[in-house]
C-alpha cells in the first residue's frame, strides 16, 4: 500500500518498547492529492505506519480492532520536516496487542495514539 512512502532510518525494539525513525518521501504520489499546494501526511497513513511497527514487533499479521485516544496535534509536512519518530509501548492484553504511541519530529509532537490490534485471521 505505501511502497516507497517512507524509509526506516533507525529502529530499536526493547521488551515492550519501540522507537523507530522514519524519513518520508516528499515526492510520493500520495501527497499530490493530499493536499497539492501544502503536503500533509494523512492521519490514516500514520496509523498504518504504527500497524507496520506492531507487525514487525510481534512478527504477526495484525488487523486494527479499535482506535481510541487519537490526538493529531500538528501537521506533518514532508517538505518542512521529512524525519519523524514513532515511539511507545506494545503489550499483549487478553489476546490483543495494545499500542500506545507518539509520532513526533525533533521539535514537536504530531500525534498521540492508542491502538488495539488482533491477530489477522484470513477467512
Amino acid at each position: 500500500m505505501l511502497e516507497n512512502f517512507s524509509e526506516i532510518i533507525q529502529q530499536q525494539y526493547k521488551e515492550e518498547q519501540f522507537e523507530v525513525q522514519f524519513k518520508l518521501n516528499a515526492n510520493h504520489e500520495l501527497y499530490t492529492g493530499h493536499f497539492p499546494n501544502q503536503k500533509v501526511t494523512p492521519a490514516v497513513v500514520m496509523i498504518h505506519l504504527f500497524k507496520e511497527l506492531a507487525e514487525n514487533f510481534t512478527t504477526e499479521r495484525l488487523q486494527l480492532k479499535q482506535a481510541s485516544n487519537l490526538k493529531f496535534l500538528s501537521v506533518l509536512n514532508p517538505d518542512e520536516n521529512n524525519l519523524f519518530i514513532c515511539n511507545g509501548t506494545l503489550e499483549l492484553q487478553e489476546n490483543d496487542w495494545v499500542l500506545k504511541g507518539l509520532a513526533k519530529t525533533s521539535s514537536q509532537v504530531i500525534a498521540k495514539v492508542k491502538l488495539i490490534f488482533t491477530t489477522f485471521v484470513d477467512h
